[in-house]
């Protein structure tokens, strides 16, 4: 055997295998790049999966409060009926198409909560302007300023309050919001000397001025005359 035939032979011999296979080194490297992200795409989808149970697995949220605000609602109007009928009976007359509401000591403040939701059946919420006059835990009162604020707030309107002694508040009420439409005084402030240099600031003739006269609430002009007025 000649040199050259043997040359050959060992050439034939030492060739690699994918030369032979038909992939090229390119191409199997395109194959390898593709490979990886599929294999990531899959365990992304795992996990999504995964999620997916967990959430659903999870308990439902709390009910909701609406029931237990109701209620308390519908407890507050029972107990202020008195007022609450006359307060439907002057907004079915007048018709107003928003108001400005004064409450001269708001007590516990359910009447607020029942006078409030009472106008809110005929007047939109947006309409409704509170201002509230009361010493609140500063006077002795179980009733905090801030709960009090959290309480109105619930019912979709934005409070106006004055945490101070009677007569400084409604003159603070005179001079920033002025006369209102409907006042509630639970502190006989109209038959006090004060009243007189307030009333004319603070309501019109068109006004509603009700006092809290033992388990009634009886109209009344300010300034001193407690007398009942036609309702």
């Amino acid at each position: 055997m000649s040199l050259l035939k043997i040359w050959n032979y060992f050439r034939k011999t030492d060739e690699p295998e994918s030369a032979s296979s038909g992939v090229k080194p390119a191409e199997a490297a395109v194959v390898t790049s593709n490979a990886a992200p599929t294999a990531k795409r899959r365990a992304d989808a795992q996990a999504i999966g995964d999620r997916t149970d967990v959430a659903v697995s999870q308990p439902p949220p709390a009910k909701s409060k609406t029931k237990a605000v109701t209620k308390s609602i519908r407890a507050a109007q029972s107990r202020h009926s008195v007022l609450c009928k006359k307060l439907r009976k002057w907004v079915k007359a007048e018709t107003p198409a928003s108001l400005r509401v004064l409450e001269i000591g708001v007590s516990d403040g359910q009447r607020a909560e029942a006078v409030l939701s009472t106008l809110m059946q005929t007047i939109p919420a947006e309409s409704i302007i509170y201002c509230g006059v009361d010493t609140f835990e500063m006077g002795g009162s179980d009733l905090t300023l801030k709960d009090f604020h959290r309480q109105i707030r619930g019912l979709g309107i934005q409070p106006r309050l004055f945490p101070m002694p009677t007569t400084l508040g409604l003159t603070r009420v005179a001079h920033s919001l002025g006369q209102c439409d409907v006042i509630l005084d639970s502190q006989e402030f109209h038959a006090s000397e004060d009243a007189k240099k307030l009333t004319a600031k603070l309501a019109s003739d068109a006004s509603l001025w009700l006092a809290d006269v033992g388990n009634d609430w009886v109209e009344v002009n300010g300034g001193g005359d407690a007398s009942k007025r036609a309702a």
